[in-house]
């Protein structure tokens, strides 16, 4: 197929003139784009698959910008991009300068509100219509969330607030039964009984028939729509769990009926006295077999890795299960991330100790403090990006409390596609600030078990250990340590100038120091491991070659250099030592390969190379 249909949509005006069957064939156009463009880039795949019809169908009903479009998460909005003009950004999706994978309001201005994080669509919402009632504005706003965003608190306190208001508002419910992982908890199960609800939805829809058809009669209409709610509380008496909240009720309903949507969009636009919430039953990875056998391998897609080595992810995971094997009061516990983390692996092997909260970090945080309180060895692994969600957990339930649990921060540093918001660069400076708490990071595969190790059994205060996105470095094997907290590595000794590295960025700073080698300069080479409590006494032994290069994949503000700069204040070695450090600078890093952003900040071999030439160079 030649994309004839979609190459033509510079705007949303082109969707809203073409005929029913051209729609349809539209959607089959896009269906077929998305299975054949976004593996060549990488992307979430099988999310966007489920959501043709219902994208389409909503920028048939409404007028963007001027109607607000939310999606909750963004990374569902493929189908938006392609309707609002932006078919060309994908041969650059994700990609360094390229197209956003989630919605970006520097990018577009059909997108509303920026979206990645899930549970936030329902709040923007209620700040968008809000606003627009102090500029006497009643523009629409559709917010789309994700079933298993619904299991996010933020979501229900929206919904608190939503309720029984008269704003143009149309909730959509997009069900799917996945989030990334499976959903999980009474959310899940709630809604499973709606999906099974076969004889109330097909009774609802011609009741909705009847209701759009005597729009001329208020009188009967106010009768058929007492009706319609006896109907739905006879035959499934949850189903006025949203009504309750002050919602007007449609579904469930066919996600992927082009005219079902189409019909009951503007059907919603008649409602006038409450905001609506349309529960739509969808198919994650529609139309591709392969996504559609197994959504959640497909949710995201990526070019084939060539890497040999396993990722920190199945490193991290791998060293849990040799470990819960030997002691049955280690727990694992992640928020909607069991395939990411590499958990998944734990549940099949120990079901009984492992817990998925759905997305929902601040119970994640709370429940493995009390859980360490109560005698266990909870593992909480969460993605640095996602861990700051459950900052005022980790304050006031893990560190105030001294509670012995170890957080497994998966993503940290520079993420790659998924952008700004997933950036794992903040994690060290928002915990190396609270007492108590013990902050780490693994340079390889190894290094993860032996913090593992450390942090269960050499420790009884909160832990955390930082490891990034990707393949462990390719490294020589070498016998497992029994690390120390507070004592750094020293891995080669110079008097030239002190590199200290934190995470893989040691093996670029290794690979530097040897090329330097060559040019009779001596590099006294450390892995400080330790971040907070750090080892004073390696930072005073750099220091006597009166000159650092700290290096980091982290936010150059509140690092390891600021630790390191501290330390040699605290130790008065701070006028006789000229420090430099290569990090992630003072802005915000969007979407692009780790590769491109490391050689951007010098985060490389050439890039450490040429620092350090500099200094001695200064």
């Amino acid at each position: 197929m030649k994309n004839n249909k979609i190459n033509s949509i510079k705007s949303p005006g082109d969707i809203k003139k073409m005929t029913f069957s051209e729609l349809e064939e539209t959607c089959v156009e896009m269906r077929e784009f998305l299975i054949n463009e976004v593996p060549k880039t990488g992307g979430h795949l099988a999310s966007n698959l489920g959501v043709v019809e219902l994208t389409t169908a909503i920028h048939k009903v409404f007028n963007s910008p001027e109607d607000k479009i939310l999606f909750d998460v963004g990374h569902q909005s493929y189908i938006h991009k392609i309707i609002t003009g932006r078919i060309e950004g994908f041969q650059k999706l994700r990609k360094y300068k390229g197209m956003s994978g989630f919605l970006d309001i520097e990018e577009s201005k059909h997108d509303a509100f920026g979206g990645s994080h899930a549970g936030t669509s329902l709040s923007a919402a209620y700040g968008i219509l809000e606003s627009q009632k102090r500029q006497n504005k009643k523009n629409y706003v559709v917010a789309v969330i994700g079933d298993g965003a619904l299991t996010a608190g933020m979501a229900w306190e929206a919904i608190n607030n939503l309720g029984g208001k008269p704003y143009p508002l149309i909730i959509i419910l997009n069900d799917n039964e996945m989030s990334i992982s499976p959903n999980v908890g009474m959310v899940n199960r709630l809604l499973t009984k709606f999906r099974m609800a076969k004889a109330y939805r097909k009774t609802l829809r011609k009741t909705s028939d009847i209701l759009k058809k005597s729009q001329s009669s208020k009188k009967i209409g106010s009768i058929l729509s007492k009706i319609k709610d006896g109907i739905r509380n006879f035959f499934f008496k949850e189903g006025a769990l949203f009504e309750s909240f002050g919602f007007r009720y449609f579904g469930p309903m066919d996600g992927h009926n082009l005219k079902e949507m189409l019909e009951v969009l503007e059907l919603s636009k008649n409602v006038q006295d409450r905001p609506v919430f349309l529960h739509v039953l969808t198919k994650k990875g529609k139309g591709d077999p392969e996504s559609e056998k197994n959504p959640v391998k497909r949710h995201g897609v990526a070019p084939k890795s060539l890497s040999q080595t396993p990722s920190f992810s199945k490193v991290f995971a791998d060293s849990l299960i040799d470990l819960a094997e030997k002691d049955e009061s280690i727990l694992a516990l992640t928020a909607a991330m069991a395939e990411g983390t590499g958990l998944e692996s734990f549940r099949q092997k120990f079901p009984d100790r492992f817990f998925d909260v759905g997305i929902s970090e601040q119970h994640a945080v709370t429940s493995s403090a009390a859980m360490a309180l109560s005698g266990m060895k909870p593992v909480c692994a969460i993605y640095s990006t996602f861990l700051q969600r459950g900052y005022d957990q980790v304050v006031h339930d893990a560190m105030l409390q001294n509670a012995h649990v170890i957080f497994a921060m998966d993503r940290s540093g520079l993420v790659g596609g998924d952008g700004s918001s997933a950036q794992g660069l903040y994690d060290i400076s928002y915990l190396r600030c609270l007492p108590n708490m013990i902050v780490s990071a693994a340079k390889d595969g190894p290094a993860i078990k032996e913090l593992l190790k450390c942090g269960l059994y050499k420790n009884n205060q909160p832990f955390a250990i930082r490891y990034p996105r990707g393949s462990v470095p390719k490294a020589e094997q070498r016998p497992e340590r029994e690390l120390i907290v507070g004592r750094g590595e020293i891995i080669q000794k110079g008097t030239d100038i002190a590199i200290l590295a934190i995470g893989p960025s040691v093996y670029n700073a290794i690979n530097a120091a040897k090329r330097l080698k060559k040019e009779k300069i001596n590099c006294f080479v450390a892995d400080p491991i330790w971040i907070k409590p750090l080892d004073e006494k390696l930072i005073k032994k750099a220091a006597e070659t009166k000159r650092i290069l700290t290096i980091e994949e982290h936010s150059e503000i509140g690092g390891l250099r600021s630790a390191v700069l501290e330390s040699l204040q605290d130790q008065n070695l701070i006028n006789q030592t000229k420090i430099r450090s290569i990090a992630i600078s003072d802005e915000i890093v969007k979407h692009g390969s780790q590769d491109v952003y490391r050689k951007k900040f010098g985060l490389d071999e050439i890039g450490i190379y040429n620092k350090v030439k500099e200094m001695l160079n200064g």
